[in-house]
């Protein structure tokens, strides 16, 4: 092996080693700052599932956050990249762009800590 492939290798091993430990701190800090939300679809049986969510709430970061979320008609949906703290407001849609009538329209308590990093929500 070259000493060029060998250079290269060794920068990947350390890019890969410090890329895995930023990645898990961030998540190890914002389970301690706030949570993701999994939302439960607990429609009645043989009804229609919703397929999209509005959740409006306070980021990690205290900043006002508020956003349409497309479920794709699952029972469980887990709202990635989004971390929250307090109360959020949420509704569900029938459609996947979070218009129209409502199924439910809620409010959750999104704890600043906790074991984990989710939290469950049910529509």
């Amino acid at each position: 092996m070259t000493s060029s492939k060998k250079f290269l290798m060794g920068l990947a091993a350390a890019g890969l080693a410090a890329s895995s430990v930023i990645g898990g701190a961030g998540a190890a800090f914002a389970g301690s700052n706030g949570q993701q939300i999994v939302f439960h679809d607990v429609q009645a049986p043989n009804a229609p599932h919703a397929y999209s969510i509005k959740i409006t709430g306070t980021n990690q970061n205290g900043q006002p956050v508020s956003r349409c979320f497309f479920t794709e008609g699952e029972e469980w949906y887990n709202v990635n990249g989004y971390w929250w703290v307090g109360q959020v407001s949420y509704q569900t849609y029938y459609n996947a762009k979070c218009t129209g009538a409502t199924i439910v329209s809620r409010t959750a308590w999104i704890p600043k800590e906790r074991t984990g990093d989710w939290v469950a929500i049910a529509g």
